[in-house]
């Protein structure tokens, strides 16, 4: 059985970023990633606000340095048992019978977007013009082909906020926190490639916390005419030239809306991925059921878990940036690698026979 300093389970940004730290620290480090490549999220992304770096990049990046170093690479492979050994340290176990032993564990499975088919009202899967950022990203990349390409140069598009976020139905009841800047940008790159397209953003609040990020807004309102409706969307529908008939609100003014549509982007909330295994699962987080998970302290040890030896890096524990989840992913190797420092200087008993 092979045995490490520390086991990762996830190989996105912030945990790629944690073995990095920790096996230049010269700790023994292997990462389990359930996914082909290594990148989690971040490989869904074209590019990255602010500074438009691409996302491909950063992940491209990252694996590089990690394929540079001695840092053991496991992926398509999930982790399918994890538990506590006699000596403190972890039994993990994968879906392919592989086992391993460790000293500490780093959970960093990241994030998950809602199931934007769970509000049926909407339309989602059952409406080709309706799509979620993740097919917008695949357009963007020309992966795949907008819808109304064949039709009009001048199409008219709807971007919806909060869907799966704020919403007591869903079981959401936290701001995603990412989600208007994503629709911001959305709409300027949408409006730089079709310059004739009329865009309209319906939101509950507008919630813009970075720096750079209330400029952007007011540049797509001032320079690219993005209208933005505080309201929300009630019902989607299909028109026979397949374009989108809408009904919605304007709760600022108090007055029913309705139009036609070319594409709907439905910004889906944030929701965590719960722990990976069902052992070890008791902290999460129960005051928000959104299976991100709790931390031991979330201001003072905000990368602890409530089981000793295991630390939780990025955006399982919340919705972040992917700056935010690189920092996150340091600090997490740093609380390892101070936990590793401990178990070594603690004093052995020798328990002797007295003469």
């Amino acid at each position: 059985m092979k045995t490490f300093d520390t086991i990762i389970i996830g190989g996105g940004i912030s945990g790629m970023t944690s073995a990095l730290a920790l096996t230049s620290l010269n700790k023994k480090v292997c990462i389990i990633e359930k996914e082909v490549n290594l990148g989690g999220n971040i490989n869904n992304w074209s590019s990255l606000f602010p500074g438009e770096i691409k996302a491909n990049q950063l992940a491209l990046d990252l694996t590089n340095k990690i394929l540079n170093t001695d840092i053991k690479v496991i992926t398509s492979q999930e982790v399918l048992e994890t538990a506590q050994t006699d000596n403190n340290g972890f039994f993990i176990k994968t879906t392919t019978g592989a086992c391993f032993e460790c000293q500490t564990v780093i959970v960093s499975t990241g994030y998950k977007l809602f199931d934007a088919s769970k509000k049926e009202e909407l339309g989602y899967t059952i409406y080709k013009p309706v799509i979620t950022p993740i097919e917008l990203e695949q357009m963007f990349k020309k992966s795949i082909s907008y819808p109304f390409k064949e039709k009009t140069q001048q199409p008219n598009i709807a971007i919806l906020h909060c869907v799966g976020s704020r919403d007591v139905q869903s079981s959401n009841l936290h701001c995603s926190k990412l989600c208007c800047m994503l629709a911001v940008k959305y709409a300027i790159k949408l409006k730089k490639e079709f310059p004739e397209a009329k865009i309209t953003n319906f939101y509950i609040d507008l919630r813009l916390f970075g720096i750079g990020y209330e400029a952007l807004y007011q540049e797509a309102q001032k320079e690219h005419q993005v209208s933005f409706i505080r309201g929300r969307i009630s019902e989607v529908a299909l028109n026979s030239d397949e374009t989108l008939r809408i009904k919605a609100e304007d709760t600022l003014l108090g007055l029913p809306l309705k139009g036609n549509f070319d594409l709907l982007v439905l910004m889906t909330g944030i929701e965590g991925n719960g722990f990976p295994t069902t052992q070890l699962k008791q902290a999460i987080n129960d005051a928000f059921p959104s299976k991100f998970l709790a931390s031991k302290n979330p201001i003072t040890e905000d990368n602890n878990y409530s089981t000793p030896g295991v630390f939780l890096a990025g955006s399982c524990k919340g919705q972040m940036t992917a700056s935010e989840a690189i920092s996150d992913g340091n600090s997490a190797a740093l609380q390892t690698f101070y936990y590793l420092k401990q178990q070594s200087l603690k004093p052995i008993n020798l328990h002797l026979n007295e003469a």
